[in-house]
């Protein structure tokens, strides 16, 4: 691999159109071929001094990437990225004095709705045809719990995440939670949780096999964790034969949807088997 470092901010997605995996560092794209057939492209971003492209988002609507321009303290922009044109087009402002952009794998995109989706302390919620900011709802955790690791979920139109917190057996438990985008309001799936998996690498990835219905993320020390998506139910909990982190982590299973007369929503059709790609 001709990449010699990962930032904090950097962002892994699948091209499930096109079957292919994306990994953004931030001024670089690369595109690679599960297979090994065809050859990997690094694509040099249109960015100028630091700015940094972060928490991409692959629709498969238009097949266009959205995600934000961070340029602190002169702007932070919700853009749209057109591939073959190698350009952005600014959507929204947002404030350029927000820190809350500190760690990557932190956005999904709903392509039903036409919606990009932001965990940054609240949940923000942007219109990806209009640049229209919906909301932006401050989270509020069970008590002494906290959640992160979002992802959606086509199946049940919900985005997952994990809940860290006391388990009520002792010790500190997690669970797979569900996050209400307007309210902020978190709440467990179920009761079921593990003792593993508690502490995730900030780059490790969180991501749904919609084929599958079932959420993963992964730990420290290789540990993946796997739950459905309807039950919350824990369906897979082992340790990977190398403890080294596995980054950016996605799954190939899409949202199979079919385009609608609106830029950039689809209508959701039955999904179909796929390959599963990790970026190391």
């Amino acid at each position: 691999m001709p990449i010699s470092g990962i930032n904090g901010l950097a962002s892994g997605l699948v091209d499930h159109d096109a079957q292919r995996y994306l990994f953004c560092t931030g001024q670089e794209l690369y595109t690679f071929d599960p297979l090994d057939i065809a050859p990997m492209q690094m694509t040099s971003l249109p960015l100028t001094g630091n700015d940094l492209f972060i928490q991409v988002e692959y629709n498969t609507c238009d097949s266009d990437l959205y995600g934000i321009v961070n340029a602190p303290p002169d702007s932070i922009v919700f853009v749209r990225y057109d591939r073959s044109a190698n350009t952005f087009q600014t959507l929204l402002a947002l404030d350029p004095l927000n820190t809350y952009f500190t760690l990557g794998g932190m956005s999904y995109i709903d392509p039903v709705a036409g919606l990009y989706g932001l965990e940054h302390g609240s949940i923000m919620g942007i219109d990806i045809a209009t640049g229209t900011l919906l909301y932006d709802s401050p989270i509020i955790d069970p008590p002494g719990e906290s959640f992160g690791h979002i992802a959606f979920d086509c199946g049940t139109r919900q985005v997952l995440g994990t809940s860290y917190g006391p388990a009520p057996e002792g010790g500190e438990g997690k669970w797979v939670s569900v996050v209400d985008p307007t309210s902020g309001i978190v709440t467990h799936l179920s009761n079921a949780h593990t003792e593993n998996g508690l502490w995730k690498p900030a780059l490790t990835g969180s991501c749904v096999d919609h084929t599958n219905g079932t959420f993963y993320w992964g730990g420290v020390d290789g540990a993946w964790i796997g739950a459905n998506t309807t039950t919350g139910a824990i369906v897979y909990d082992e340790v990977a034969s190398s403890l080294e982190p596995i980054f950016a982590v996605n799954h190939f299973a899409p949202c199979r949807l079919r385009p609608r007369w609106r830029t950039g929503m689809c209508s959701p059709v039955y999904p179909a088997r796929h390959r599963e790609v990790n970026f190391v």
